[in-house]
């Protein structure tokens, strides 16, 4: 046991430097950037999700500078104890062997290989529910091990809400208990349980309730529960690129095995307590199109150890090692898909030439439109790292977007001088504007001939300034937009 956890621990410390590095390599998304851009403004939640990310993100930027290095600092790190989570609960669950796979093929799919190296909800999420799961599994007739576990699933939901599901699904393990030592007790640890994951919860509530903004405001009950053909297929390829063909497939016929192995095999009977709730959930959400990465890694986990136990050992050491082979070289061509499609050393190279050289008839100060929230966020955060962070103050094309309100970039309320009640759509129309007569930068992937009347109609004049061509992304265009006027921007 002792050899086994030295192992583990060496491999796990391998590919955690070796994330490091390579996360200091890979270009920030603008995902990323916008988590970044949360970051500098910290607050209980942000929209629809929890405070998690942006935090780690503000921890690792004070460490190790604003780079992509500082950004994703402490996301390999919980890659690494999702590992040694999965090994553990894998071991509880199924066997030794049902360990090594569950830590093997979790670290060889795409989609936590990805995860492991950028800014993002799921590697936390996963270790820190992970470990709740581990811990239960390890004693479940012990209230102070449900306590430990709602402690873990508390921090699961500074991440992502998705971990709601899976502390639901944890609840499974009373249902074998139940029956073997019956007690009153038992329901006493679920409420402890459940109690301690929604105070957990209470940050994101509180500041929803607080900013009035609905919970789920952005992914309507409607929309979550409309199923379609499109939306399932889409769900589909969704689970191919998070776990990889070679994955899926190996999983449908370990299904098939484990179906047939159900009666003879208690501790089976244990995990699927666990497995179908899950199953079920990610289901439902593929029918919709509301598949989370979340679940399908962490079914994938409870999968692969039960599949490893109905395995003869030269079967699963072969299999075990062919499918992370498979899985891997999938994520290296995932990678490349992933590696974000515009060349930002170009981008802020052209931006910083055009606003040091000037423009025509400018004199005022220029500013910055982008077209949409990602591209407004990558300027933001690409813009900051040069010599012209203070002059490039980046604003959305729409100001009255949604993902707009809480002041991640310049809004519409702070580009004028508004009079009136700031609830009020088109305020400007009443108010005296500081920026008339002002120039400005548009950055957008639109030609000349579709650009929106917001610009076309803002400005007295609109000539294009730079094209990059970004090969298979398509062209990114900056416009001069001169003399702003009184249009709403």
């Amino acid at each position: 046991m002792k050899r086994e956890r030295f192992l583990l621990l060496a491999v796990v410390m391998l590919l955690t430097l070796a994330r490091l590095w390579l996360a200091s390599q890979w270009t920030v998304t603008p995902d990323e950037a916008l988590s970044w851009l949360c970051s500098r403004r910290m607050d209980l939640a942000f929209f629809d999700s929890p405070w998690g990310v942006p935090w780690l993100i503000r921890w690792g930027t004070a460490l190790a500078g604003d780079g992509a290095y500082g950004m994703r600092l402490f996301f390999p790190i919980a890659a690494g104890v999702a590992t040694v989570a999965a090994w553990a609960l894998g071991r509880r669950l199924a066997g030794p062997a049902a360990g090594w796979w569950a830590a093997a093929l979790l670290n060889a799919t795409p989609g936590f290989q990805i995860s492991a190296v950028e800014a993002g909800a799921q590697a936390p999420a996963m270790a820190a529910s992970l470990i709740g799961l581990a811990v239960i599994a390890s004693a479940p007739t012990s209230a102070v091990v449900w306590i430990m576990g709602g402690l873990a699933f508390a921090v699961a939901v500074q991440f992502s809400l998705w971990p709601l599901v899976a502390a639901l699904a944890a609840l499974g393990f009373f249902i074998p208990l139940h029956k073997e030592k019956p007690s009153p007790l038992l329901w006493l640890h679920a409420v402890c349980f459940l109690s301690l994951v929604g105070i957990g919860m209470l940050p994101f509530f509180i500041w929803n309730q607080v900013n009035q903004w609905p919970v789920g405001a952005l992914g309507t009950w409607q929309t979550f529960t409309q199923m379609s053909v499109a939306a399932s297929m889409g769900s589909l390829n969704q689970a191919i690129r998070v776990i990889s063909g070679p994955a899926l497939l190996a999983v449908a016929v370990g299904m098939a095995l484990l179906i047939l192995s159900w009666r003879k095999e208690r501790r089976l009977r244990r995990l699927g307590v666990i497995l179908v709730p899950l199953l079920l959930a990610w289901l439902f959400g593929a029918l919709t199109g509301q598949a989370s990465t979340f679940l399908i890694l962490l079914s994938f986990v409870f999968l692969v150890a039960g599949i490893s136990a109905t395995l003869a050992p030269w079967w699963r050491n072969g299999l075990g090692g062919a499918l992370a082979l498979l899985i891997s070289i999938q994520f290296y061509l995932q990678a490349t898909l992933r590696l974000p499609d515009l060349p930002w050393s170009s981008v802020r190279r052209s931006l910083e030439a055009l606003i040091e050289s000037g423009a025509p008839y400018q004199t005022a100060p220029l500013f910055l439109i982008a077209q949409s929230p990602r591209l407004t966020a990558s300027l933001n955060y690409h813009l900051a790292q040069s010599d012209i962070a203070e002059e490039a103050e980046v604003f959305l094309l729409e100001s009255q977007n949604l993902a707009n309100q809480f002041g991640l970039w310049p809004s519409y309320d702070d580009f004028i001088e508004t009079k009136t009640a700031p609830d009020e759509l088109f305020e400007e129309l009443r108010a005296a504007n500081p920026n008339v007569g002002r120039s400005a930068f548009y950055v957008t992937r639109e030609p000349m001939t579709v650009l929106p009347q917001s610009i076309t109609a803002a400005f007295e004049e609109i000539q294009p300034a730079v094209t990059i061509d970004l090969a298979e992304g398509g062209m990114l265009y900056i416009y001069f937009c001169r003399n702003y006027q009184t249009m709403p921007l």
